[in-house]
Parts: C-alpha cells; structure tokens; sequence
C-alpha cells in the first residue's frame, strides 16, 4: 500500500523503526485536536504525555497493521480486523497508567468507549489515526494517504471503518466514500462524542 496517488505526493509504508517519527507526527497533529482539552486540560502537560502515548498505541499497528507515511508530516495507520478486536500494546494496562499518570481515568474511558462501540460482526480495515501536522495541513496529504489505501481495499473488496471526532474530519471522510455508521456515542458522560464511519468497496 504504497506508492504515488495520481497527482500525488509519495506514500511510503513504514515499519516498527520508525515509531519516533511517527508517534511525533500524531502528539504535533493531535495536541490541538477534538479530544485533546478533554483528555489533557493542561496544553504543557498534553505536550509531555502525547509523545509516549500515542508511539505506545502505534507499536502494535506498525507490527501487526501497516502505516503510511508522507515525508515527515503525514501518517495513517490502519490494521485489518477479522471479527477480533484491535491488539493492544505490550502491558498496556500498567504502561498507559505509567504515562499518563493522574489523566490516566479519561484515556481509560476513550479505549472503553471505543471497544464497546467498534463493530467486529464482520472484516473490515480499520483506520485509527490519520494525523497530519499542522504546519502541512490543507496541502491534501490527508486525502493522499487515505486515496492510497482506499484504493487497494477497493481491489481486495475490503470496507474500512473508523470513529471520526469532529465534523472537520467528517466532512473529509464523507468526501472519500464514509457514511455514517449508526449515532455517535459519548467517550463518557458529558464527554465528547465520537462518529463511527463506513466505507464500503467502490467496484
């Protein structure tokens, strides 16, 4: 799933080694992001948690899914799920109190939220992060990288889902093939809310 979309920037995969320049492409382009005031109130706390957080939640998508990549300023992650939820890092549980410390009750009830919600009654790839810096947006690279894989998931006949968290991204999704998938569902009570999303194959 990699290459070149027509007209395209390069998508290049990436593997286990390059989780630093990927886990500091999704803590630059999710520091401002929809759940980040919720999860981390404090923008010089987020700062230090996200780096560690986000490389532990890409390690297992690296080695079990597959991760594009453009230049230094765009990623998406993605992983195939045949009726199994989605793997967690090693020691995960002790690991995510580890590094998000006193925060730690809010990511909890983000991954809790998620799991209840993430439909596994058939295959499907799932997308979930698409992350793109700040200082790079709006030159496409988002499209670029989901075009790529939508593409090969179309030849394979392979739907995709993925839980959007704002209706900027959802607009983005909706113009690449994305329906809603059922109502959006709270992260917690009073907590934000999460849009689940479907594509299913273009013939």
């Amino acid at each position: 799933m990699t290459g070149t979309t027509p007209s395209g920037p390069p998508v290049r995969r990436v593997r286990i080694d390059a989780l630093p320049a990927v886990a500091s492409v999704l803590a630059d382009a999710l520091h401002g992001g929809d759940l980040a005031s919720w999860l981390v109130p404090d923008p010089a706390r987020r700062a230090e948690i996200y780096p560690g957080y986000l490389g532990m939640l890409a390690e297992p998508l690296l080695t079990h899914g597959y991760v594009n990549m453009i230049g230094d300023d765009a990623v998406a992650c993605w992983i195939h799920l045949d009726r199994r939820p989605p793997p967690e890092p090693d020691g995960y549980p002790a690991r995510l109190r580890a590094v998000c410390g006193p925060d730690h009750p809010r990511f909890a009830d983000l991954d809790a939220a998620i799991a209840l919600n993430h439909p596994l009654d058939r295959p499907h790839t799932y997308l979930a992060f698409l992350a793109v810096r700040p200082a790079a947006q709006r030159r496409g690279l988002g499209s670029a990288l989901l075009g790529a894989t939508h593409a090969h998931l179309d030849q394979l006949g392979v739907p995709a889902y993925l839980e959007a968290t704002g209706d900027r991204n959802r607009a983005l999704y909706r113009r690449h093939g994305y329906t809603d998938y059922g109502a959006p569902f709270p992260v917690t009570r009073g907590g934000p809310l999460l849009y689940p999303m479907w594509r299913d194959p273009r013939t």
